[in-house]
C-alpha cells in the first residue's frame, strides 16, 4: 500500500507526502490491508491468526500514525 497524504497535519507540522508503507509496520500493513474490506475485526484475527485485542492494537496504531479516527476515515484517506 503506497499512497499520498496531502496537507494533513500531524504533531502540528504540516506533512505534504508520506507513503503509509513507510509510516506503518509489516503486520500494521496487513491489518490495514483488511480493514479496508466488509471484514470484522474477529474475521480479520481469524485470517492472520491474532487475537482479536490484537487486531484492534493494530488498528489502533494505524489510526494514530495516520492522524485519523477510524475505518472510514481511512477508507477516505486511501481513495482520496
Amino acid at each position: 500500500i503506497a499512497l499520498a497524504i496531502n496537507n494533513s497535519k500531524k504533531n502540528n507540522e504540516k506533512i505534504d507526502y508520506i507513503k503509509v508503507a513507510d509510516e506503518l509496520t509489516k503486520t500494521e500493513l496487513k491489518v490495514c490491508k483488511l480493514l479496508c474490506t466488509s471484514l470484522t475485526y474477529i474475521e480479520i484475527s481469524e485470517r492472520l491468526f491474532i487475537s482479536i485485542n490484537t487486531v484492534r492494537f493494530h488498528a489502533k496504531n494505524i489510526y494514530y500514525k495516520l492522524d485519523i479516527r477510524g475505518r472510514s476515515e481511512l477508507l477516505n484517506l486511501l481513495l482520496s
